[in-house]
């Protein structure tokens, strides 16, 4: 996702609605056990308590993720 969907122009714009924070599990086991991460790659989307409200598990291309982003935004 970091060579794909992350830089696509699409997904750039998409993320300036939102606090991006990329973490690697392997350098950080335990934000893997804290939110239970069980494979790589996942997205988590997070409300402003830090409470999760979206997971994705799997590779996500730029126009699947900028989607299901901007349909979080408009709920």
């Amino acid at each position: 996702m970091d060579t794909v969907t992350y830089p696509d122009p699409q997904m750039q714009s998409e993320l300036e609605n939102w606090v991006f924070l990329h973490v690697n599990v392997d350098d950080h086991p335990d934000m893997q056990t804290y939110f239970g991460v069980r494979g790589i790659p996942v997205t988590l989307v997070l409300d402003g308590k830090g409470q999760e409200i979206m997971r994705w598990e799997g590779f996500k291309g730029p126009e699947a993720l900028a989607g299901e982003l901007s349909g979080l935004r408009s709920q």
